[in-house]
């Protein structure tokens, strides 16, 4: 290495050298060939960036027969404060033997890198068995204040990362791209502080009406309901096929129809 001194023989980043048409060489900077080097990797690609803001139209199917339809949206409520909501409602013949809807909310903020719940509530309107459940999240005293039909009653918080069992699902969003094998959330379910624990079984191709997605299979088990989620890559890991089974093999599969957001 003619030209160079001991010091800068020993110091720097080396340049890669390729060659061109005319036959000079010419150097690549290092992040430029580590870059091009993970976008030749088989398989690879680029997540979408955890949105802001999105809407998601699901159709509810139980077997073949569409019984409803879940839309789901996460928008800004302030400064670091934003609304997860779900709403989900009987469509086609199941509108003419059901009426009303239920509506799932989830109010939280970030808290340095995880989501924290402030309130989550859970409605049903219009039918003939109306029932509220809140649960409001006061971090300061450590406190879990549970009202079910307007009765309060309060548990201690005991998991700085406690999620609600709606935000879970937008946590579970925003941790796939560590891919790690095995995830477990600390989970307010029922009156009680529950772990859900998922594993990520692997990638998969899916076809759905809204599009061909390279998906994250994910599964939780949680008593007698197992619940699987495809979580698509290219949504930011957007479930785009949610599946429930129960024990005894029946199954409720909510399908992605539309997104916006991404």
């Amino acid at each position: 290495m003619r030209g160079l001194n001991h010091r800068q023989r020993r110091s720097g980043p080396c340049p890669r050298f390729v060659v061109a048409s005319n036959g000079q060489s010419r150097a690549w900077p290092a992040p430029t060939v580590v870059l091009l080097w993970f976008l030749l990797l088989p398989g690879f690609a680029v997540a979408a960036e955890f949105p802001n803001r999105f809407t998601a139209i699901y159709d509810v199917k139980k077997g073949p027969i569409t019984i409803g339809e879940t839309r789901r949206s996460l928008a800004a409520d302030g400064p670091n404060r934003f609304i997860f909501e779900s709403v989900t409602r009987p469509t086609g013949v199941t509108r003419l033997l059901r009426s009303g809807q239920v509506v799932e909310r989830s109010q939280w903020i970030w808290h340095g890198r995880h989501m924290r719940p402030l309130e989550y509530t859970w409605f049903s309107r219009g039918g003939e068995k109306a029932r509220t459940l809140r649960l409001t999240f006061d971090w300061s005293r450590r406190k879990l204040t549970n009202t079910i039909n307007g009765d309060p009653w309060q548990m201690s918080l005991t998991d700085d990362l406690t999620v609600d069992k709606l935000l879970f699902q937008l946590r579970l969003m925003h941790d796939l791209p560590s891919r790690q094998r095995w995830l477990h959330y600390p989970v307010a379910d029922g009156g009680k502080l529950k772990t859900y624990t998922l594993e990520i079984l692997g990638a998969e191709t899916i076809r759905i009406p809204s599009g061909t997605y390279k998906a994250l299979r994910v599964q939780l088990s949680n008593g007698p309901l197992q619940t699987t989620f495809w979580c698509a890559e290219k949504l930011a890991y957007l479930p785009v096929r949610i599946e429930r089974r129960k024990a005894d093999g029946s199954t409720i599969n909510a399908v992605l129809t539309s997104v916006t957001g991404f």
